[in-house]
Order: C-alpha cells, then sequence, then structure tokens
C-alpha cells in the first residue's frame, strides 16, 4: 500500500475500475432476480413414494428420545399421508412392505412414521396390521410437495393446495425439487404450463402461468443502502488517493 503514497493517481484508476465492474456485475444480478419466473409457492422433495390411499383411526404416537409413548386419544392415518417407516425400518417400494406385512400376524400392531404434506408435519401412528391391505398403500412416482402457496399468486390462481404433491411438470418427471425447480424456470413466462397433482388420491392437472418475480419495497431499500455506500467508497477512493487511511476506507 505504500507504494499507492507516490502513486495516487494509479491507485485512483485501479480503484475506480474495480469499483464500476463490482456496479455492473450488481446491475446483473439485480436484473436476474427482479426478472426471473415464478410459479408462487414453495415445495420440498417428497420423503417417500409410499402414499396413503385410505383414512384409517389409529393410536397417535410421540417421540421421547428413543423410546414412543403412546398417547391417551385416538386420530387418524389420512389419505394423502407419506409413509416414512414401517416398525422403525424404511422400504423403497410397495411390493417390500407387502413382503414384510406377511411376517406378520394379522392382529399385530404396526408403528407408522409418516409425513403429512398438508400439514408439513411428521408423526407416529400405531395400527393393526390388518388396516394395510393392499389397496391402503399405492407407489408413487418421485414427486415435491407444496408447503406454501401465495395469496392471489400463479399457483393460487390456478387451484393449487398446500399439501397437493406435484407428480410431472410440462409432462416431464424429475427426481427432486431442484430438477422441478429447473424445468419451471426453462418454462417460457406469461405462458400456462401443466402440474399434474395428486390431491386425496386424485389425479389433477393444474395450468400454471408463470409470473415474473419483481423486486420488492425491502429489496430497493437494500439497493439504496448498497448504492449508498458504494457512492461514499467511490467518492473516498477517488478524491483522496494519496493518504492511506482513505484507500483503506474505501477498499472496505
Amino acid at each position: 500500500m505504500k507504494y499507492f503514497n507516490e502513486h495516487p493517481l494509479l491507485f485512483r484508476v485501479l480503484f475506480l475500475t474495480i469499483a464500476f465492474f463490482l456496479l455492473a456485475l450488481a446491475g446483473m444480478s439485480l436484473h436476474h432476480s427482479a426478472s426471473f419466473q415464478t410459479d408462487e409457492n414453495f415445495f420440498s422433495t417428497s420423503p417417500s413414494r409410499l402414499y396413503v390411499t385410505k383414512s384409517a383411526h389409529a393410536q397417535m404416537l410421540k417421540a421421547r428420545g428413543d423410546e414412543e409413548e403412546a398417547i391417551t386419544a385416538f386420530d387418524s392415518v389420512l389419505v394423502g399421508d407419506l409413509i416414512l417407516t414401517l416398525n422403525g425400518s424404511e422400504y423403497d417400494s410397495l411390493a417390500q412392505v407387502h413382503r414384510f406385512l406377511t411376517t406378520l400376524a394379522p392382529t399385530a400392531f404396526v408403528d407408522l412414521y409418516i409425513v403429512r404434506p398438508k400439514a408439513n408435519l411428521k408423526m407416529f401412528f400405531r395400527l393393526r396390521a390388518s388396516t394395510l391391505s393392499e389397496n391402503y398403500l399405492r407407489e408413487i412416482p418421485a414427486s415435491v410437495y407444496i408447503t406454501a402457496v401465495f395469496e392471489d399468486g400463479a399457483s393460487d390462481r390456478a387451484g393449487m393446495l398446500v399439501g397437493d404433491l406435484v407428480l410431472r411438470i410440462n409432462n416431464r418427471d424429475f427426481r427432486n425439487q431442484n430438477e422441478a425447480d429447473d424445468i419451471m424456470r426453462r418454462a417460457e413466462a406469461d405462458r400456462a404450463i401443466a402440474y399434474e397433482v395428486l390431491r386425496n388420491n386424485r389425479m389433477l392437472t393444474l395450468h400454471v402461468t408463470l409470473a415474473r418475480f419483481g423486486a420488492s419495497l425491502a429489496t430497493f431499500l437494500g439497493i439504496l443502502g448498497g448504492l449508498s455506500f458504494w457512492g461514499l467508497a467511490v467518492f473516498i477512493g477517488g478524491s483522496r488517493p494519496q493518504f492511506h487511511a482513505a484507500r483503506l476506507l474505501a477498499l472496505a
């Protein structure tokens, strides 16, 4: 830095070059974030492909450490719940579940660990093995489940609800939320794209017209704050390059 005490003009040129380069990058980033398209919802990768097709009364359990304690009240496993584990073990397919059930007596009980997309909750239940008949569960492809829908947004207008499972977007399969998001963003804005949705064990096709995301007031206030710091740095670094303290402050 002492070199610039004797060559302040060189520092000014280098500093202003860097400053305006960073300003250009910030402008490009702002344009990208303010113009990318969105379906105006949030979704997460579904953690299971085992889908409950019928509601059934079951005893709710709560986890306490590594043990489970029964709650006195009874509740239900609902249509749309996803099975994470049976008796503490994970199963990747419906065929594996059926093989497991054949090892149990009809009067035996099975502990289920489920995720309820409608409430975005994970819950424990206990019910009789005989309840898990062949048509009680179905195996679904990889999917994402909707965790939030923006009020009056593109998805809300199309009729999408929290808890819906999206199986395909624009007739394309995906493996996780990242791939689903990529398919959505590659679609054309202001044109409807088809979401194949599973809701209450019924397939629906929702046509969502993608919107462009506009920068919010909070974003603009942040931009103004950032530009004020940038302008102050340019002023100090450009007008007082001969002072060591000014150079440090401008770079900071």
